[in-house]
């Protein structure tokens, strides 16, 4: 599997890590993890029975058939979480990201990849008492893709727009791909504000010139 999107979820799975994949991406995480041998848990869980049967038969096709469990579930409600190490949620919305997360309390390791409305993310993830550990951008095919790990601290921590719109590792992450997709953004806020003539977006836009300059 040469996505490099996947690759990096996997990469922040420990060994051994219990691991249930939530709209499951065609369960492409789980059959990656099973390939590497990085676990012997690797669910799937997905809301409706058309992704489940797409996701089954790439299980059966990998030959992991006997080894990945599939499960009928809105989120986490039908799922015992307590089985579970880490929770990977991929390819999703951020607004059905933060309402699986606050399903039920869940102190699992967390790998996200939302596919917009990041920040909100971001501040649930506080609210929740989670920490983010780590944030990057991956582009895959011309699209850029924001992945976060984060980790239960039990702590609540307050963190603004701001840090929220950048990220409180991204705004200091200077990798290649992170100064493009922060390019791309900033280009695309840019002529949405003109228009408007001005009234849209001006705040973002001074955040990402005042770290990307």
């Amino acid at each position: 599997m040469k996505s490099a999107r996947l690759h990096k979820i996997v990469s922040y799975v420990r060994k051994d890590d219990r691991v249930l994949d939530i709209g499951a991406d065609h369960a492409y995480v789980p059959i990656l993890l099973r390939e590497q041998n990085l676990t012997t848990v690797a669910d799937v869980a997905e809301i409706t029975r058309g992704p489940l049967e797409s996701a089954r038969k790439n299980i059966i096709a990998s030959g992991f058939r006997n080894q990945i469990n599939l499960f009928l579930s809105d989120g986490v409600l039908s799922v015992d979480i307590n089985k579970y190490d880490t929770f990977v949620i991929a390819g999703m919305g951020g607004i059905s990201i933060n309402t699986i997360l606050r399903q039920k309390k869940i102190k699992q390791n967390l790998i996200l990849h939302p596919t917009n409305a990041i920040p909100k993310v971001r501040k649930t993830l506080c609210k929740l008492r989670y920490e983010i550990k780590d944030e990057v951008v991956v582009e895959e095919n011309g699209v850029f893709n924001v992945i976060l790990f984060a980790e239960y601290s039990g702590k609540r921590r307050y963190m603004s727009a701001k840090k929220a719109y950048l990220g409180p590792l991204m705004s200091i992450n200077k990798s290649e791909e992170t100064k493009k997709y922060f390019e791309r953004s900033l280009n695309s806020l840019k002529t949405v504000n003109a228009k408007t003539n001005g009234k849209k977006f001006g705040k973002e836009i001074k955040w990402i010139e005042s770290i990307w300059k």
